[in-house]
């Protein structure tokens, strides 16, 4: 399963052939973020025994006090750990109980259909002005903690997380479109409200800080949905599928009508 956008996304097939997908078991359980490098090390060790039906992400907030939130969140700060599980709640507890025997603070996991899985990130429902960035790691092992704890916490960034891929996404398919598959097993993403052009300088300056964090790890390729600053395209897509999607845009655009934050051009 193993999700990829912007919220949690959870898509299962047996023997081939697409199934419904009618519920799941998802949410988040909420840590005080003083416990953050203790939380994320444990989700760290917990990933290596879930099954691919389950996709999760260790996450920490600095929330700011506003309306959207519910108010036992606004002006906190957080360690979390999302997921969804394609299996009964009983499975499903199984296998996060680990997770809750650190005792969360809160612990908003229940059995919903998958149009409710936005609620679980808590995204507001209308847009804020931010900026932030993103990229493929190789790895994210044990010792790769508490430099992005340290990088993060009292910094001007609202949100990181690390997001475990494999599963379906790491699995190529002529089906699955121009990307068909991600090797690399987790995906970095910060970001930070940016009111004011003052407040953007460091927010920017800060994202490439935690990325660079875990810089180690930093695979090099980037993730369409969480590169927010310019990049090479050719980082993004395989060989083989950029040379494509250059032909089809010469072929298609040559006069480049239709633009996008991250032209196909051969060189960047």
């Amino acid at each position: 399963m193993r999700g990829g956008g912007g919220n949690l996304a959870a898509v299962t097939a047996l023997e081939f052939e697409l199934v419904p997908l009618t519920e799941l078991y998802a949410g988040a359980l909420f840590w005080p973020i003083e416990r953050a490098a203790e939380v994320l090390s444990a989700w760290r060790r917990w990933i290596e025994a879930v099954p691919d039906t389950c996709t999760s992400l260790g996450r920490m907030l600095q929330l700011p006090d506003v309306p959207f939130l519910p108010e036992h969140l606004r002006a906190r700060s957080f360690v979390l750990v999302e997921a969804a599980c394609i299996a009964s709640e009983a499975d499903a507890a199984a296998l996060l109980a680990p997770l809750r025997a650190l005792e969360p603070e809160s612990d908003t996991f229940r059995t919903m259909p998958p149009s409710d899985l936005s609620v679980v990130n808590m995204d507001p429902e209308e847009p804020l002005p931010y900026d932030g960035d993103g990229t493929l790691l190789d790895a994210f092992p044990p010792e790769a903690v508490s430099p992005l704890v340290d990088a993060f916490v009292g910094s001007p960034m609202l949100h990181v997380e690390i997001r475990h891929l494999g599963g379906a996404l790491a699995t190529s398919s002529p089906d699955h479109g121009v990307l068909d598959a991600i090797e690399q097993p987790f995906v970095l993403f910060t970001f930070g409200l940016a009111p004011d052009p003052e407040v953007l300088a460091a927010v920017r300056d800060h994202a490439q800080r935690v990325i660079a964090s875990v810089g180690r790890w930093d695979s090099g390729r980037r993730y369409l949905n969480f590169a927010e600053t310019r990049v090479d395209p050719r980082t993004i897509y395989p060989a083989a599928t950029f040379d494509r999607l250059l032909a089809a845009k010469a072929r298609y655009d040559p006069t480049d009508m239709f633009t996008a934050n991250h032209p196909l051009r051969r060189d960047p």
